[in-house]
């Protein structure tokens, strides 16, 4: 037998199983139960809402700096991807060299589901040297529920050492100024002199690098640096002020290119021997020979002679000093 039914009861009866489906997939609260379902909403409440969720935007945070530079703030965020809210707090711990140095702000939070708080990481550097550094931050709810409490925000700082790099006129040093190195890295110094000077001192840490005196180029490499430093170059003109002698000052004019500890000076002869031949009853011609000062200091000498087996008295030196 066929039962007819007014089109108006069928589409009634349909659309009442589509809304008694639609309410069993409802984003967060799905796998919890309703007291009732309301296409306005007005008594859609979770008797029994899932636990929230801790989500981290970020793993971990990373601060670089140079010695005695703060660095700027970073900042993270905490979410709820569950459905019941929860309260937590944010706690810090330190690894090994020092303490104290994060601060994370808010310290607490309270969220509902799918809703994140934003939190700033900041570094204070007072009273640290150069290292790399580390903190955990961890996330734990204080109430409510949330199924992974607690999460973990590992924090790193790296505090990279300094050098002071000086050079003095007539040359240049390369990089110079405050330069920063990575914690533990390799730098190179490449110190260069202009023409007709060359390098009179190299002082790294105030100890002397012997092996630079008197180059025009030289390349200073510094390994496995870990704290602060200074470089400092000099350079000389080249000639009888070679290295060890000390000017008050050079101008190049001349005019106040004087020695303040000069370099002792040095006899050269023009040659080493002189010789003569003559007949017998003929006087031969004079010859010349001179004496040079090659050092920086200056000096007064005599001319003094004396005679092999034979003869004597036959030869005059002029002038005699």
């Amino acid at each position: 037998m066929k039962i007819w039914l007014p089109i108006s009861l069928f589409f009634a009866m349909v659309s009442a199983v589509a809304f008694a489906d639609s309410s069993t997939t409802n984003d967060l609260y799905h796998g919890g139960s309703y007291d009732g379902f309301d296409t306005s909403g007005a008594s859609n409440t979770l008797a029994n809402p899932l636990p929230g969720v801790i989500a981290l935007s970020s793993a971990s945070l990373s601060f670089a700096t140079a010695y005695g530079v703060t660095p700027a703030y970073q900042v993270f965020s905490v979410s709820n991807s569950g459905a019941q809210a929860y309260g937590y707090t944010n706690s810090i711990t330190y690894g090994a060299g020092a303490s104290g140095w994060l601060t994370v702000n808010a310290s607490t939070g309270s969220l509902a589901g799918a809703i994140s708080q934003t939190h700033t990481a900041t570094v204070s550097i007072a009273g640290l040297n150069p290292g790399i550094y580390y903190a955990t931050n961890t996330v734990t709810v204080l109430s409510g529920s949330a199924t992974n409490s607690p999460q973990t925000l590992v924090v790193s700082l790296a505090v990279n050492p300094t050098i002071s790099v000086t050079a003095g006129g007539n040359g240049s040093i390369t990089p110079s100024g405050t330069v920063t190195v990575p914690y533990g890295g390799t730098t190179n110094f490449v110190v260069t002199s202009t023409a007709l000077y060359r390098i009179c001192s190299i002082v790294t840490n105030g100890v002397v690098v012997p092996d630079a005196l008197g180059l025009q180029t030289f390349t200073s490499q510094w390994q496995n640096v870990s704290a602060t430093g200074s470089i400092a170059v000099a350079f000389e003109l080249i000639g009888p002020y070679h290295t060890g002698g000390g000017y008050d000052g050079f101008d190049t004019s001349g005019a106040s290119d004087t020695l303040a500890n000069p370099l002792p000076g040095v006899i050269a002869l023009s040659s080493a021997s002189l010789s003569f031949a003559t007949a017998y009853g003929v006087t031969p011609a004079y010859q010349v020979f001179s004496v040079s000062n090659s050092g920086a200091q200056a000096y007064g000498y005599t001319n003094s002679i004396t005679y092999g087996a034979g003869a004597s008295g036959w030869l005059t030196v002029n002038a005699a000093t």
